[in-house]
């Protein structure tokens, strides 16, 4: 999915610790934010919400996938909640492993 972004910043609201998966963030050139989850083996999709600023991403605690963003130039601050506890808040782009510790 695209959209256009609201402001320099954007979260990624995840509900759940998922069992396994990552986040890449990355920069583009384009206008828009874009947002995709790229499911694993035996992971049903992830519903995402868009509200102003924000993704919200329905997930379970047993998914096992990938979130993949693109954010344009003028978004200069993400920030990424995970249950509720914000795991990241900085500059694009970065990749983060979101899962439990093993």
């Amino acid at each position: 999915m695209s959209f256009a972004p609201v402001g320099p910043a954007f979260t990624l609201r995840l509900d759940s610790l998922p069992a396994a998966g990552s986040l890449s963030a990355t920069a583009t050139t384009a206008a828009t934010i874009s947002a995709r989850v790229a499911t694993g083996a035996g992971t049903g999709g992830d519903e995402m919400v868009v509200l102003p600023g924000e993704i919200r991403v329905r997930n379970g605690s047993s998914a096992r996938a990938s979130y993949e963003l693109s954010l344009p130039g003028v978004v200069t601050r993400l920030r990424v909640i995970v249950a509720g506890r914000t795991v990241f808040d900085g500059s694009p782009p970065v990749v983060l492993r979101l899962d439990r510790p093993r």
